[in-house]
């Protein structure tokens, strides 16, 4: 069976204004509702699983040596955590070359395939920055690891890397009380915690290399996601229902329709499901 062709924005507007009117849409029709219902059903989702799994993104960046602060996304809302990557001095280098689905190393790194395996690895400048990929093999004699994901843009010689072995938590989701916190810069070193303050977040010692990886995890803001993004169409097709739903309830209420109560009902019911899903639970410590 073929995989379903992928909805838009557009093909589910015009759904919803079909359920809400009984007929075909206009244009002018559809571009109101794209302009204003949909938005309100952004706002609706949003107010109810603002921190729902399906708006969980994981993005990459790295280090610039001496600089403390970095840029949260544009899309942020809520924040999960921020990983540093790092590794050996050994498995840093710079790649010889790179495939769709490979890169070769540094003629000088020494490593088996054992050590090198199920390693993950992220392009720290070049061609292909920020992305990160597991190694699925790795053979020494010709210095060429093998990828799981195809790269967006494949490594050239201008591209190096990190090889990572150390995984360290500068700011998990149960340390609320550094969000906001703005510290002294500090000495160079590895930075070992992180503090938030509104669009940026504050890395601590300020980092000592410009070859540290970072994980930042966070959930979207769904008012801020590109409409045309991966993402966006991903909830598109898995809130599919939702969203005709409510875009249909929000021109019926314009239209003053019959159905309007009986179906904001429905749409209701629908947001409500989302919530058991969006519930964090953090540690709780019980003191005597």
């Amino acid at each position: 069976m073929a995989v379903p062709i992928d909805p838009t924005v557009n093909s589910i507007v015009t759904q919803a204004l079909k359920r809400a009117t009984l007929r075909t849409p206009t244009t002018a029709m559809i571009t109101e509702a794209t302009d204003h219902a949909l938005q309100e059903v952004k706002a609706d989702l949003m107010l109810k699983a603002p921190t729902h799994p399906n708006l969980l993104i994981t993005a990459t960046t790295v280090t610039t040596r001496g600089q403390q602060r970095y840029s949260i996304p544009s899309d942020h809302n809520v924040q999960q955590s921020i990983t540093l990557l790092d590794g050996p001095d050994s498995w840093r280098g710079t790649a010889q070359a790179g495939g769709t689905l490979s890169i070769t190393l540094s003629a000088s790194l020494s490593a088996s395939d054992d050590e090198l395996t199920g390693k993950y690895i992220i392009i720290t400048s070049g061609i292909g920055v920020e992305e990160y990929r597991q190694i699925l093999a790795y053979d020494n004699s010709t210095k060429i690891a093998t990828i799981d994901l195809a790269w967006n843009s494949s490594p050239t010689s201008s591209s190096t890397y990190l090889i990572c072995s150390n995984y360290i938590q500068l700011w998990p989701v149960d340390t609320e009380t550094e969000y906001d916190r703005i510290d002294t810069p500090t000495s160079l070193g590895s930075p070992e915690r992180a503090s938030l303050s509104g669009q940026e977040f504050l890395l601590n010692p300020v980092p000592d290399k410009s070859t540290y990886g970072l994980i930042n995890r966070y959930w979207a803001d769904l008012s801020k996601v590109d409409e045309d993004s991966e993402l966006f169409i991903q909830l598109l097709r898995e809130w599919r229902s939702i969203w005709i739903q409510g875009i249909a309830v929000k021109s019926m209420q314009r239209n003053d329709e019959d159905r309007y109560q009986s179906e904001l009902q429905v749409y209701n019911f629908m947001l409500d499901s989302l919530v058991p899903q969006t519930c964090r639970v953090t540690t709780i410590q019980q003191t005597l």
